[in-house]
């Protein structure tokens, strides 16, 4: 029988790329991504810049939009209400999203000067899920929101507060001036824009 023989540091060596190739793949498999997707209803805006297809954006139409937090970058926030959230600026900027209307998609969060946060709140008194997402420098900023409450006579969306945790939704209260969009480019006044009516909520 043939045998090889192996030093005993070398086998400690060996059992040490070991462990470290494994902790490498557990750090790997972690991503840090919060997906949270909203779908709804526009309530009526106009696209001048001919992002979605240009022209009035017909109250009823469709939208999805799909927000994406990473929390390697930011910082926890504290939204108050035993809630729990993330924030940054810039290159630390934890969120982006994705607006997807008449087939056509638009990103926000992408520019080196963005600024990203969201947060779940819970209890009684004030309970509410929001994420906010701009960009750019006035008077040409872009920024979409979301935020969304329990339904009147709901005592609240979730026990749960951290705002990572698994939900979905699709009865909520979210008031128009919290929920739209706005789209400006640089040098151009011109606004794509739209209040959001939503239908549903969904952090996976």
């Amino acid at each position: 029988m043939n045998a090889t023989r192996v030093s005993k540091r070398a086998g400690l060596r060996s059992g040490m790329t070991l462990i470290a190739i494994l902790l490498t793949g557990c750090s790997m498999g972690k991503s840090g991504e919060t997906t949270i997707t909203v779908t709804g209803t526009l309530n009526g805006g106009n696209d001048p810049l001919a992002i979605f297809g240009g022209g009035v954006l017909p109250a009823g139409t469709p939208y999805t939009l799909v927000f994406t937090f990473d929390d390697t970058k930011g910082q926890d926030t504290d939204p108050g209400c035993s809630g729990s959230g993330i924030g940054g600026t810039h290159e630390e900027s934890p969120g982006t999203a994705t607006l997807t209307i008449n087939g056509k998609s638009y990103d926000f969060g992408q520019s080196p000067d963005a600024t990203s946060k969201a947060w779940r709140k819970t209890g009684d008194a004030c309970s509410e899920i929001g994420m906010e997402i701009g960009e750019g420098r006035f008077p040409f900023f872009s920024t979409v929101s979301i935020r969304v409450s329990p339904p009147q006579g709901t005592a609240t969306l979730t026990s749960d507060s951290d705002w990572r945790s698994r939900l979905s939704v699709d009865d909520v209260y979210a008031r128009n001036t919290y929920n739209s969009f706005v789209i400006q480019k640089a040098g151009n006044y011109a606004r794509t824009m739209s209040y959001l009516s939503v239908s549903s909520l969904k952090v996976r």
